[in-house]
């Protein structure tokens, strides 16, 4: 009888015939069992055909059972492959199967088959008859059969140590094995072994046999026969009495045995031991001479039975590896050539010292010989430290540099892993030495070479000796200094840099400085001090004869032509010293130079001529003053830069002062200086480099360091003597600009407009074409030693370099004197004190002349000294002006797209056109999805095609409220108009520009036209015509956009997406509904859940957003579990999951799990919801 919870069982079965899941599987509790899939072989291992075995498997009630073999593999049980048929009650079922010739099974068969177990009612098996499809069966499992025997290979016996040493190969795994031994004595019943004597080891399917028992040689001197006299393997196939053996004969009585351990002195594994060559010679007293038995072979031929039979001399050999990391050893029975023979053993091995043994050895002896080979240990790795301090000194310290030298060879870290290496010897050498200075230099490296201690490093300290005094080395000196490992290639390189630093001590040189020949002491001269021997070599010394008098002058070769380009002034820019001749100066020589003249009468006078700055210099020298003929030409080059400003700048940062001015009383101290010891050094001091007016002056003293404090310091006392001035040097700088001539006065600077860019020459200013602006500039002359501001007469001019310009220099000047004006030209004496402005000053006005837009004019402004002595310029860009006020009109339109419907879009102007100033304006956004930022062209269009002329960026607040700023004309607003709306925000329906630029026209033909364009939602765009604007009138210009895209409503931000309610709450939902296409359009939106809909009708503008909410929406309808709910529209969708739980705590019931399978099949719950309903239902009844 059928109970209660079978009868729903049913109807949930029947009711999950459209339940479909891909891959599972639906069971209730309790109900029957499908067909098992378990069934097994009883013997695991493989079988022998005609061999039996059990299948067993479970069986399912009252069914027909047919069990097969599939024996050719076909994945079909065939009829000549049934082996067993039953019908079973239930329980476990056993089949005896025999896999024999009768099934289909060869007696020779190996491999692997499918026994099937087909029931009558499996799906894919209709008839109980054959064949049946493996795949379809209630259960498989597999069988092995072997029917073939093994194959046994390579039986050896040899000699381990005096104990045999047997082994053979085998094609299969063994289950049993007899190995017979037969010896001298007692014939073939002397041992026998079976495979459980064997250690087994596996490669590549070959299944290798070592004997693992000791049994010595011990009956009897001859030979020794292993033969395998059965091989059974796991099927039971026999290989049976093998013609394989192997013989070995035994004569203790004439051979040795020599065994032993192969590692490194210090009792560690060596890692390639197999590849140790030995080399063994025997010496007995009756032999002729030594005989070399084993010859370098390595040690892992000791295991080649060919090596072994094709030596003579040895009777057996074995090499035993032992394992990774463990120490390896060997055996080697060797000929006996009588009574107390000796046998040296060489081993040898890359990386090892040679090891050399000798062991002493009567017929039958047995010895242990180690082979302990001494480790090479060599540096591996070596590393120079750079010190803390860096690789960079002064030229008199010294570099501390550590070495550290590593080696693998050690075990300290463990072989192969770098440790300290004590005891090497490091050397080194200098790779490389950079010396830039004349005075030679020698690297040292101290002490070379050097030996590591126990920490693997070792020291070396490294400086320079110098050749010279350090005052002779201005730049700085590298050098490369190599360390190499004694034991191995290894090295590294120190790079240093010997900084060249001038010294410091403690000399001292005081002094006053005088002025005039009432030598009235004088403060602010410059006073400096350098060591003689840099001076002198800048210095060239020549000869007056005797009784003569020679004038000499001195000049600057700038091009290295051998010809003076420019006179030396002897009052102020060289020395000249002598011991032995009179030196008058005298100006009257080109550039200011000097007379010479022997005065002792007794012979030829040396003089000497040091210029102050590097460079090539030229000497003339004649007898009559106009050196038109020359008694000497004489050309030198002068190393130092001597000046009391080069030597401020060499001495910077140094505690030495070598520089000073001297103070209200004319006193004057140079401290700190270097004396080179107590030896002293020769300083030559000069004052009145750098001062303007001034003479250079000189005087040579010794500076010693002073034993102390109270000794005298060297004071110097020198005399300056006024020079005149004369400016050598001019400077133009742009200042700006003044609106007109009316402000070209001493007060333009309270309107003085400066320029954008900055007042540079580099940068050419620009300046309006507008007949009234005034380009200011500003004039200063000097001498350019010491920067002295002097007067001088210039003369001002333009030139002309691209394009035409009129403009004229105003007679009006700030500062200075109007000497004359001409066109284009100006003369002006600017020593004058005048309007505030110091001699050497000057503000001069240049007034711009009237051209058009467009017409623009590059002009030089070029100054030059009346006295050629020097000259400046400076570059301007006069740019031509529309003067032009614009009133206002405006243009209105409507958008749409080619069917008419409005477009939603932002407005801008991209093109004006004014024909009666013949320009045209293009607004061009730099992306027209983001109408931020664009950019205003101005082009000329009188000519073809039209030429740009102008161009500005403009924001998109800019072109909202346009006044044609950053245009460099006078393009503007007429006066009381308000600012132009070159853009507008995005609108659905009619869209003006109020106000845009308008002139008054007689004709149509002379306004201001525009072309606007449209920007849709999507980036479509549409242009106008172009339309023509009246001044106080609306203009009509429509935008048609082909590209508009049709009204799309896309649902975003669903709130809530996913929520979970007790049956019968009531929810609300909103969602975002934004139209992403250009046109306005309706469309009704949905909410839905569970085939239940809620609708409102929404109507957007391209781009719009808008919010749609359905409010108090019931639950109680809505039975427990999982639903898809969404807001939808026409275009899209966003959805989420609501999830009900029942109200009440009660079980499952069948109507429960119904609906549950139900709300499946419509889409509205999981497969995992069904299960959970399944079980609970189950659970519950």
């Amino acid at each position: 009888m059928t109970n209660t919870n079978e009868k729903v069982r049913a109807l949930f079965l029947t009711a999950l015939m459209v339940f479909s899941v891909v891959g599972g599987t639906v069971a209730f509790a309790g109900g029957a069992a499908a067909a098992a899939n378990n069934a097994s072989i009883s013997n695991s291992q493989p079988v022998q055909p005609s061999d039996n075995t059990d299948v067993q498997y479970d069986a399912n009630a009252n069914v027909d059972y047919t069990v097969g073999i599939d024996a050719d593999n076909n994945g079909t049980i065939e009829a000549d492959e049934v082996l067993d048929t039953t019908t079973q009650t239930a329980g476990t079922v056993t089949v005896t199967v025999t896999p024999d010739t009768a099934d289909g099974i060869d007696a020779s068969t190996n491999g692997t088959f499918d026994v099937a177990i087909i029931e009558e009612s499996d799906s894919d098996e209709t008839t109980d008859a054959a064949p049946y499809d493996v795949s379809a069966a209630g259960a498989t499992t597999t069988l092995q059969v072997d029917g073939v025997a093994p194959t046994i290979s390579n039986v050896t016996l040899g000699n381990s140590s005096g104990n045999l040493a047997l082994s053979f190969n085998s094609s299969e795994q063994l289950s049993s094995a007899t190995v017979d031994v037969s010896s001298p004595n007692s014939g073939s019943a002397w041992q026998s072994y079976g495979v459980n004597d064997f250690t087994e080891t596996v490669t590549d399917g070959t299944y290798t046999y070592e004997l693992s028992v000791s049994q010595a040689y011990n009956d009897g001197e001859g030979p020794y026969t292993a033969t395998v006299s059965s091989a059974v393997d796991e099927a039971g196939n026999d290989a049976g009495a093998s013609t394989l053996n192997d013989t070995y004969v035994y004569s203790p009585l004439d051979t040795v045995l020599i065994d032993g351990e192969i590692s490194d002195k210090s009792l560690r594994a060596i890692a390639e031991s197999e590849n140790v060559s030995v080399t063994i010679v025997a010496n007995q007293a009756d032999l002729a001479s030594p005989i070399t038995v084993v010859d370098s072979v390595p040690v892992k031929k000791f295991n080649d039975p060919a090596w072994v039979a094709n030596n003579p001399y040895v009777e057996s050999a074995r090499f035993i590896n032992n394992g990774e990391d463990q120490i390896d050893s060997y055996v080697i029975e060797l000929d006996n050539f009588g009574d107390n023979t000796e046998y040296t053993i060489n081993a040898d091995l890359d990386g090892f010292n040679a090891f050399d043994g000798t062991v002493t050895l009567s017929a039958g002896g047995t010895t242990t010989q180690h082979l302990r080979l001494t480790r090479i240990v060599d540096a591996d790795e070596l590393t120079v430290t750079e010190p803390d301090d860096g690789t960079s000194v002064g030229l008199q310290d010294t570099i501390d540099s550590t070495v550290l030298v590593e080696t693998e060879d050690t075990s300290e870290n463990g072989l192969g892993t770098l440790a300290p290496l004590e005891g090497e010897e490091v050397t080194t050498s200098v790779v490389s030495t950079t010396n830039p200075n004349a005075a030679g230099v020698t690297v040292d490296v101290n002490p070379a070479p050097n030996t590591t201690v126990g920490d693997g490093t070792t020291q070396f300290d490294i400086s320079l000796s110098l050749g010279q005094s350090i005052e002779n080395y201005d730049e700085d000196i590298t050098t490369q200094i190599k360390f190499q490992a004694t034991t191995s290639s290894e090295s590294d390189t120190l790079n240093v840099t010997f900084n060249a630093k001038p010294p410091s001590g403690n000399g001292e040189i005081i002094g006053d400085i005088s002025k005039g020949d009432e030598a009235s002491l004088v403060d602010g001269v410059n006073v400096h001090a350098v060591t003689l021997n840099r001076l002198q070599e800048n210095q060239d010394t020549l000869q007056v004869e005797q009784d003569d008098t020679d004038y000499v002058r001195v000049g600057m070769d700038t091009d290295g032509d051998d010809a003076a380009e420019e006179w030396l002034d002897v009052q102020t820019e060289y020395l000249v010293t002598s011991s032995e001749a009179s030196v008058t100066q005298n100006l009257s020589i080109s550039g200011s130079g000097f007379s010479v003249a022997e005065t002792k009468d007794d012979a030829n006078a040396d003089f000497s001529i040091s210029v102050l700055e590097a460079g090539d210099y030229v000497v003339h020298v004649s007898d009559d003053g106009d050196f038109s003929s020359l008694e000497h030409n004489v050309t030198f080059t002068a190393a130092n830069n001597l000046t009391y400003e080069a030597t401020t700048d060499r001495y910077d940062g140094v505690a030495a002062d070598h520089t000073a001015v001297s103070d209200d009383d004319g006193r004057f101290g140079l401290h700190d200086l270097y004396t080179d010891g107590e030896a002293g050094l020769e300083y030559v001091v000069m004052a009145g480099d750098g001062n303007g007016g001034l003479s250079l002056v000189d005087d040579q003293v010794t500076v010693k360091q002073p034993a102390d404090s109270t000794d005298e310091q060297s004071d110097v006392g020198l005399n300056v003597q006024e020079v005149e001035i004369t400016a050598d040097s001019v400077n133009v700088t742009n200042l700006g600009t003044v609106p007109s001539a009316d402000d070209a006065d001493a007060n333009y600077t309270a309107v003085l407009d400066l320029p954008e860019e900055d007042n540079s020459d580099s940068v050419r200013q620009e300046i309006p074409r507008d007949n009234s602006t005034v380009d200011v500039i500003d004039l200063r002359t000097f001498l350019s030693e010491g920067d002295i501001t002097e007067g001088a007469n210039v003369t001002v001019s333009y030139t002309v370099t691209d394009g035409s310009f009129d403009g004229e220099f105003l007679d009006t000047v700030v500062g200075g004197d109007v000497i004359s004006t001409s066109d284009g030209q100006i003369q002006i004496d600017t020593s004058a004190e005048t309007d505030g402005m110091a001699d050497g000053e000057a503000v001069l006005f240049l007034q711009t002349d009237k051209d058009g837009f467009g017409s623009d004019a590059n002009v030089t402004i070029d100054v030059t000294m009346n006295n050629a002595a020097g000259a400046d310029s400076t570059d301007k860009e006069f740019v031509g002006v529309l003067d032009q006020a614009y009133q206002s009109g405006s243009i209105t339109g409507v958008v749409s797209d080619d069917d008419d419907n409005p477009v939603d879009a932002e407005i801008y102007v991209s093109e004006m056109v004014d024909p009666q100033n013949s320009i045209e304006i293009t607004f061009t956004p730099d992306d027209v999805d983001d109408l931020n930022n664009f950019t205003a062209t101005v082009y000329d269009t009188t000519t073809d095609p039209n030429t740009p002329i102008e161009q500005v960026n403009l924001t998109a607040e800019e072109m909202r409220n346009f006044e044609f700023q950053g245009f460099s004309s006078d393009l503007s607003l007429a006066a009381g108009e308000e600012s132009y709306t070159l853009l507008a925000d995005r609108q659905a329906d009619r869209t003006t520009l109020s106000p845009v630029p308008a002139l008054e026209a007689d004709t149509i033909s002379e306004r201001v036209r525009f072309a606007l364009t449209g920007v849709s939602e999507t980036g479509a765009t549409g242009t106008s015509v172009s339309t023509g604007v009246q001044v106080n009138r609306t203009s009509t210009a429509s935008i048609v956009i082909a590209g508009a895209e049709q009204p799309f409503f896309q649902v975003s931000d669903l709130s809530p997406m996913n929520v979970t309610v007790t049956q019968g709450d009531e929810i609300d939902v909103s969602a975002n509904i934004t139209n992403v296409g250009d046109l306005t359009g309706t469309q009704t939106v949905e909410f839905r859940v569970a085939g239940q809909t809620l609708a409102s009708e929404v109507s957007l503008s391209g781009g719009e957003t808008t919010t749609v909410e359905f409010t108090n929406i019931s639950t109680s309808s809505l039975d427990a579990g999982n639903y898809t709910h969404g807001v939808y529209t026409a275009d899209g969708d966003q959805t989420g999951t609501l999830t009900i739980e029942s109200n009440s705590s009660g079980d499952v019931g069948y109507d429960d799990v119904m609906d549950i399978i139900q709300q499946f099949n419509n889409g509205n719950a999981s497969y995992e919801d069904v299960m959970d309903a399944i079980a609970q239902f189950n659970s519950a009844n």
